[in-house]
């Protein structure tokens, strides 16, 4: 299974000081000391995605992904069990290795005015790229 992670701001006017804020999770994660009903709240939030009520043309673009994605009943399933057996102990480990396993990959993208890719420019040790994407 392929683990996912991604972190965004919108309309943020500190670019600088949120991409050091991403650069940090990793850290925080390892100081951070989550109770049991901290990871039960998450687990209440994100059960949604398993239990809903689906309406027809959400249960046809479902069925693609998942045949697509190779997404068998049992593997959802599975899933589901797994993240209600979720531990604070065990998510800060699987929350870890993705991070740590993956830091070389990450993808950054910050979408902003040419002067303000500049001015966060002089802010940061390691500039951005900037090219022109809406022309």
């Amino acid at each position: 299974m392929e683990s996912l992670i991604y972190q965004g701001s919108h309309f943020d006017p500190h670019i600088d000081r949120t991409l050091n804020v991403f650069a940090e999770t990793a850290d925080y994660i390892k100081q951070v000391e989550w109770t049991q009903t901290d990871i039960d709240r998450a687990i209440i939030a994100t059960a949604s995605d398993y239990q809903k009520t689906v309406r027809p043309g959400q249960a046809s673009t479902d069925a693609l992904t998942h045949y697509l994605t190779g997404q068998t009943r049992e593997t959802i399933e599975e899933r589901y069990a797994q993240l209600r057996r979720a531990t604070p102990k065990a998510v800060k480990r699987a929350l870890l290795e993705t991070l740590e396993a993956n830091n070389d990959k990450a993808s950054i993208c910050v979408i902003a005015s040419r002067e303000k890719l500049e001015t966060e420019n002089q802010k940061m040790a390691q500039s951005l790229h900037i090219e022109n994407v809406f022309e």
